[in-house]
């Protein structure tokens, strides 16, 4: 179940623009602080990337739910 989880997850993030997969990326893989992540993107300010970073992830969340995948058990 973990794996197929994982595949879906994959193929949602592959939807999103190269851009926002930077923002994921430097996130949660390379755990950069948004304030860096902000200056390294060109975000006018952190409260930019926060917001664009929160708008991803509920991208990510409404493709998981679209392919049945609720909740975290």
């Amino acid at each position: 179940e973990e794996g197929e989880r994982s595949r879906l997850l994959e193929s949602c993030r592959e939807k999103l623009d190269p851009r926002d997969r930077l923002l994921l990326k430097l996130r949660f893989e390379d755990e950069q602080p948004v304030r860096a992540i902000a200056e390294l993107m060109g975000y006018r300010t952190v409260f930019h990337a926060y917001r664009r970073l929160e708008a991803v992830l509920a991208a990510l969340r409404g493709c998981l739910r679209q392919r049945g995948v609720t909740g975290r058990g």
